[in-house]
């Protein structure tokens, strides 16, 4: 399982809002359990399959925890993740 921990200095409502304008940028769909604490990621990915990720908004960090992803796509989408949320939360 895949597991990124971006540390962040941003009130929880700006990091889901942050969060939600990359997920729609990239044609993510994004489903929120708690408001301002959590949900669930989901895309399909032409030929390969989907891909779901956790995420989790603490004070200090944004967790994201790969469930499901195509064991191709793993190291790429461990990279992608980081730095596209690293950007996001800066």
């Amino acid at each position: 399982m895949i597991r990124i921990e971006i540390a962040h200095e941003l009130e929880r409502a700006a990091v889901e809002q942050r969060m939600r304008a990359l997920a729609e940028r990239h044609d993510i769909a994004m489903s929120v359990t708690a408001v301002g604490e959590s949900g669930l990621l989901t895309r399909k990915v032409p030929f390969l399959g989907s891909v779901e990720a956790r995420y989790e908004i603490r004070l200090d960090a944004l967790v994201v925890e790969v469930l499901k992803a195509p064991g191709s796509l793993q190291n790429t989408l461990q990279r992608m993740l980081a730095d596209e949320l690293g950007k996001a939360l800066s």
